[in-house]
């Protein structure tokens, strides 16, 4: 169902990122960080985000935390690029699923 791996046939940034979360949500810590290294990370800061948010929405924070999303997406992004560029070379791209 990817699109990359169709015409690539390899896997994408985020191949194996849900099957990470759902690992994860188990508790599996191990098998989600094996199977995609940046799922813990980006559930901690899904967490991070909601409470931050929840934070504003009762008064204790001034600022929306919205105004740093667009800047938390271009690190996200890049650190997929990233992970994604050292399993390729290192040869540790997820099966598919």
């Amino acid at each position: 169902m990817c699109p990359m791996r169709a015409i690539t046939h390899l896997s994408c940034p985020t191949c194996g990122f849900t099957r990470a979360l759902v690992l994860l949500g188990r508790g599996e810590v191990a098998a989600s960080l094996a199977l995609h290294p940046w799922a813990i990370a980006l559930a901690v800061q899904l967490f991070v985000g909601w409470a931050l948010w929840g934070a504003w929405v009762w008064g204790w924070l001034r600022q929306r935390p919205d105004r740093w999303v667009p800047r938390a997406v271009a690190m996200n992004l890049l650190a997929l690029g990233v992970i994604w560029l050292v399993r390729l070379v290192t040869a540790t791209l997820p099966p598919s699923g």
